[in-house]
Formats: structure tokens, sequence, C-alpha cells
């Protein structure tokens, strides 16, 4: 009899033996959910620099769903007709620069010898200058890009394959949100339950003494640990295969303390909780200082947060839930395993 796993096997190989045909049909899946994605209502008149990076940030995770498919394609025909799609949402946004000085967006290649890199970066940035941005680019191990990350608003990286430099970049752009919220406010304290190599974030260096990192702690102790806490992280980095496949086991159990959370949108946390009600999302720098700063600033909506959190999380998520499913699960499955009526 053949099993989940035997089927899996045969279609897995036959997809492989199709070579080109099977590139096809994920590009041809890839159009289909690009064009659901920006079919959403109001999902092009992007408002703000955190909509529009979530934009792009969601494109580039449906296009490495795809990236097997793609390993044999043209880079320039396999990408750019949607990267180009997305990234003039950022030169057609309506969002006016601050009042004190133009919006400034560095994109940074990873490949920076790719013509099909060249291109994609090269056009954005002509149409954003030519609104008023202060857009620009650099190669990713360019001697500039530590001082112009320091002045941008909004950081786009393509790239090519992982290296040191990249993540300099990541690890940069990741503390600098909290160390700049540190700089304007006194009361923060940033709790660490388990390792942390504070060498690793130069920009919160000069705010160790309100780092307390806590040694980890068996998982019963976990929800004492998170009920400490006024506002619960989940940063992740977006597009890594990796963290996209992270459970939302870092938010639920906070909600189930009800504590809110800010978190990074990858799918799973996405689904997990009920944005603006039950947590916060937030895709880049500036969008994690507004939502951190907005739960500092209102210990109401922090608290209702918290309790919708853990509502929702004990709705969706709980025993009662669960065991409901397990049951029409079984049933199901010996209602699939019981002999059809009439049947030998």
């Amino acid at each position: 009899m053949a099993t989940l796993s035997d089927a899996r096997l045969h279609r897995n190989r036959a997809e492989k033996e199709q070579g080109e045909g099977g590139v096809a049909r994920g590009l041809g899946r890839l159009r289909t959910l690009h064009a659901s994605f920006v079919g959403v209502g109001g999902l092009l008149q992007s408002r703000t620099a955190g909509e529009c990076d979530a934009l792009a940030t969601t494109f580039d995770r449906l296009v490495a769903l795809y990236a097997p498919l793609r390993c044999n394609a043209d880079p320039l025909s396999a990408r750019d007709e949607w990267s180009q799609a997305i990234l003039t949402q950022l030169a057609e946004a309506d969002a006016p620069p601050p009042a004190t000085r133009p919006r400034r967006i560095l994109f940074i290649s990873a490949a920076p010898t790719s013509i099909g890199h060249v291109y994609r970066v090269g056009h954005p940035v002509a149409a954003l200058t030519a609104r008023g941005w202060q857009a620009s680019w650099l190669p990713l191990d360019d001697a500039a890009v530590p001082a112009r990350l320091e002045d941008a608003d909004i950081v786009v990286v393509f790239r090519a394959r992982r290296n040191a430099a990249f993540d300099v970049v990541r690890d940069r752009c990741r503390a600098r949100g909290l160390a700049r919220l540190f700089d304007r406010r006194p009361e923060p304290l940033l709790v660490i339950v388990g390792a942390l190599d504070l060498a690793a974030y130069p920009e919160l260096a000069r705010h160790a003494p309100r780092i307390e990192a806590r040694p980890g702690v068996p998982l019963n102790d976990l929800f004492g640990e998170v009920a400490r806490f006024d506002i619960n992280l989940a940063p992740l980095e977006l597009g890594n295969p990796f963290c996209e496949s992270k459970s939302a086991v870092r938010l639920l159990a906070a909600a189930a303390v009800g504590v809110p959370s800010v978190a990074s949108p990858t799918v799973p946390l996405c689904d997990a909780i009920l944005p603006g009600s039950t947590a916060l999302l937030a895709a880049d720098t500036r969008a994690w200082e507004v939502a951190l700063e907005s739960l500092l600033e209102d210990t109401d909506a922090r608290a209702r947060m918290g309790r919708a959190a853990r509502i929702h999380a004990r709705a969706r998520f709980g025993p009662e839930t669960y065991a409901d499913l397990a049951e029409r699960t079984f049933a199901a499955i010996a209602d699939a395993r019981r002999p059809a009526e009439g049947g030998a």
C-alpha cells in the first residue's frame, strides 16, 4: 500500500524530471499569488514608509517560496517583472516626507556586478529622486554603508547570498530602532531570557546598564518570566526560510499571560494575531520605534491589547478548541477506515 511519503517521493521525482516545466508552473503560481496580493483593496496605495517596506517584504517572501524552481531560470525574466512592480510603489506612495527634510531611502546591492541588480535598484532610485526623496544605492561592501545606515529612513537590501557584510547591515538595522528609543526615553528596560551576545549589536552597547540578561528557564517557568514584561518583542528576519518557519509560540506565551507583543510580520506570526488588536506588527526600524513608543505612552491601550491577546489566544489555541479539533480529526479518520455500506 502506498504511503504519504511514497506519494510525496513520486511527486518530487516527477517534478524534478519535468525540469523547466516545473519552473514554469512554479512561476505561474507565483504570478497568481502576486496578483492576489496586489489585488487586495487599497494595498498598493501605501501611505507610510512602513507600508511600503511591508509590501516589498511580502513580495520578497513570495519570490523566496519559488527560489528552488527558479534556480535554472534567467534572473531578469524570472524576477524583474514583479520586482519592478513592487518597487514602483515606493516611488508612487502617497507619503509626504517629514517636514524637516526629505525622506531618505538607501538601496544596498549585494551583487553590484549583476546587471539585473543594477537595473532593479537604479530604476526606483531615479523615480524616487524625481519625487523629492533622497534615494541612493551602494554595493554592500562599500565603506560608506555604516554611516549611510545611520541616516536612512528605509533600507532595502537586494542580496544574492548571505555574507558577513549583510549580517552587519541586518544587525545594525535591527538594533537601531531600540537604541533611538532608549535615547529618547529613560524608562524602557530590555530583558533577554537566554543567550545574548551584546557585541553583535554595537548600537545597544551604550545602553548596556538597561539590558537585563536572564538565564534560560525550564518550559514550566517560562510563563512566569514572560508575565514580568510590559511588552513582548518577537523580532525575526523577514524572508529567511528558517525564521519564516518559526512558530507563533513566541507570541502565544506572552498572550497567555496578558502581555501584548510587537512582532515581525512573518507568515506564522501574522496568522496567529489580530493586527492592531492583539499585537502590533513592525516590518522596519521606524515601525518598531513607533509601535514600541505607542505602547509605552498609553498604559490603558497596552492593558487592553494584553487582555485581547489573552482572550484571542485562549479562544483560538486553547485546550477547548484543540479538544474539539482532535475529536473531529479522529472521527474523520474512523469514518475513512469504516468499510463502505454494502462492501465486502
